[in-house]
């Protein structure tokens, strides 16, 4: 959903949960950005060893580095997409498993994305079969007036969880482990639920799905309060540096003194 714009009725555009927690959190998208730029190092180290490289000069070199950092960040971001594409199908009644692999939807993957998508897809479908989701809204994009921010949860709905029938607010994730900065975020998005839905979720759930297995994490109401404080910190911080900037531009340039 990072093409989505997020406006107040007013038309103003705010920024959305994932850039404010992204942007300030120690996590927030370190795991591709390590990936990444660990699979454009090899490739630089591998072109200097071979000497493909020595006669194309340094910026040929950070070209074709940069082309290799690009590719594994958009072949994980969309086999991420593709698996949240099988999610919402097959909650909204369409068994995503029982149709031919050619006929799903395929125009963002590439290589090998679609068969990892199918792995992670089948490690959420056993969830299912544990906690019986029944969604109320999938992937509803939602904007706060009073806080001024955005975001679209994954799922709003009804689980089972420890023999009850709950409402939760839900986050599908594909990575390899459950990072703290989900906690902030999936908290935000109950706070967007219960303002602009009228919705009082029980708990929240950042539910794991990876390779055919799945784990997840339940947030009690107190789990809740703590990351919708450590995101309105965020957030205020988020706000007061866009202020800082607008004060900056209209001051003029910095002046420097001269020896």
């Amino acid at each position: 959903m990072s093409d989505v714009k997020y406006l107040k009725a007013d038309g103003t555009e705010v920024p959305r949960v994932s850039k404010i927690v992204g942007a300030y959190s120690p996590d927030g998208g370190e795991g591709l950005r390590r990936a990444a730029a660990r699979i454009a190092a090899e490739e630089s180290l591998r072109m200097v060893r071979d000497g493909s490289a020595l006669h194309s000069g340094d910026s040929e070199v950070i070209t074709i580095a940069a082309n290799a950092h690009r590719e594994q960040w958009d072949e994980k971001a969309d086999t991420g997409t593709l698996t949240h594409s099988l999610i919402a199908q097959a909650l909204g009644d369409d068994d995503p498993m029982a149709r031919p692999v050619d006929d799903l939807p395929t125009a963002l993957s590439g290589p090998g994305n679609t068969a990892q998508a199918l792995g992670h897809f089948a490690g959420w479908a056993k969830w299912a079969d544990v906690h019986r989701p029944k969604p109320l809204h999938l992937e509803l994009p939602l904007v706060s007036e009073r806080y001024g921010f955005g975001g679209t949860p994954d799922f709003i709905g009804h689980v089972e969880l420890d023999g009850k029938r709950l409402l939760v607010v839900a986050d599908w994730k594909t990575g390899s482990r459950l990072r703290e900065e989900y906690d902030i975020k999936t908290a935000a998005y109950a706070v967007l639920v219960h303002e602009k839905l009228g919705l009082s979720a029980d708990a929240c759930l950042i539910v794991q799905c990876r390779n055919n297995t799945w784990a997840q994490r339940v947030m009690s109401k107190e789990h809740m309060r703590i990351g919708w404080v450590s995101f309105s910190s965020l957030l205020m911080l988020h706000h007061n540096r866009a202020e800082l900037h607008r004060i900056r531009r209209g001051s003029g340039r910095t002046k420097k003194g001269g020896a």
